[in-house]
């Protein structure tokens, strides 16, 4: 069933089912070009204050970002600090070494230790020629890593996809650059 058109435009005689689509048509066709003009200055300073607004706040954002991870690093530092200091004390004592600690690798020098690219590195590492994706999986578990993935072969083929070290010989064979 259509709408009744009973909103109408005392200008041009055309009709309208809502008074607000009466109200856009009026302001765009029949606006004279002055006003056009005005509300489109308007709409682009509103538009120009709320980019300039948002990259003001964004410098603000990063910078307490990058002192707050800052202060993490610097924390997390004497963290390793201390403990290294209790090791020494432990072993020192005759009382052994604490339960030891998976070693950190800082980003960008390589994956971490105990991670699928980790394992996957370790792999890779003394091949020459190029694995499948199959094959890498099947090594990685021979080498100890622990997982109760289902699509484990996905996961290592997304992981080879994402190494910056690793090169793509043909469709699911890789090697190390």
């Amino acid at each position: 069933m259509a709408r009744q058109r009973k909103f109408k435009c005392s200008t041009c005689g055309r009709s309208f089912s809502m008074a607000a689509h009466l109200g856009r048509h009026k302001s765009t066709i029949h606006a004279s070009k002055k006003a056009k003009a005005t509300k489109k200055k308007k709409r682009r300073a509103v538009a120009t204050r709320e980019v300039r607004g948002t990259r003001s706040d964004l410098g603000g954002i990063l910078a307490s970002l990058k002192a707050h991870r800052n202060h993490l690093v610097d924390q997390r530092n004497e963290i390793d600090t201390q403990m290294q200091a209790i090791d020494a004390v432990m072993a020192a004592l005759g009382a052994g070494a604490a339960k030891p600690v998976v070693a950190r690798v800082s980003r960008g020098t390589g994956p971490l230790a105990g991670s699928l690219k980790d394992y996957i590195g370790r792999v890779l590492r003394g091949r020459t020629r190029g694995v499948s994706v199959k094959d890498i999986t099947v090594a990685v578990r021979k080498a100890g890593y622990k997982s109760k993935n289902k699509t484990l072969d996905t996961s290592v083929g997304n992981a080879l996809a994402d190494m910056k070290n690793v090169v793509r010989v043909t469709r699911g064979v890789y090697r190390l650059k």
